[in-house]
């Protein structure tokens, strides 16, 4: 069983992992977006690692003032901050999906920014249940045993 002190630090170096992920995703969209406006009329997910990007910064900065101040309110915007970050993820990753070819110029790009998205997607989701084990959130159910 984990400590408290032991969940807030996963929840924050979850958080630090997270922003690094935005940070990461916002350069490498930007870049793909600036070949991308270069190489061809923009489509619909040239832009989409940028805003996925945003989201899993919002994830990781609401996840550091979580484990900071365990007030209601920040814990409901955190949560919130993470659907957001699995809706920009996913969205990002169906998008580029859409767009790739793999003879084009931007595919590393296209493949970095799914690659990120990928973690991201997990990150949030670990975040939200490290949220949900800090605050005596509902009990997770493992091969039909309840663990607290």
């Amino acid at each position: 069983m984990c400590t408290s002190g032991q969940i807030i630090g996963s929840l924050l170096v979850l958080s630090v992992l997270e922003i690094g992920l935005g940070v990461s995703s916002v350069a490498v969209g930007a870049v793909s977006f600036s070949l991308a406006l270069r190489e061809h009329k923009p489509q619909l997910g040239d832009s989409s690692p940028v805003w996925s990007g945003v989201c899993f910064l919002l994830c990781g900065i609401c996840g550091i003032l979580c484990a900071k101040k365990k007030s209601g309110l920040v814990m409901i915007l955190f949560s919130a901050c993470c659907i957001c970050g699995l809706i920009g993820g996913i969205l990002n990753f169906q998008f580029l999906r859409a767009v790739t070819k793999k003879t084009s110029s931007l595919y590393p790009l296209h493949l970095a920014s799914m690659s990120l998205a990928c973690i991201g997607i997990g990150g949030c989701t670990l975040s939200e249940v490290t949220d949900n084990m800090s605050n005596g959130g509902p009990p997770l159910i493992f091969n039909g045993r309840v663990s607290m």
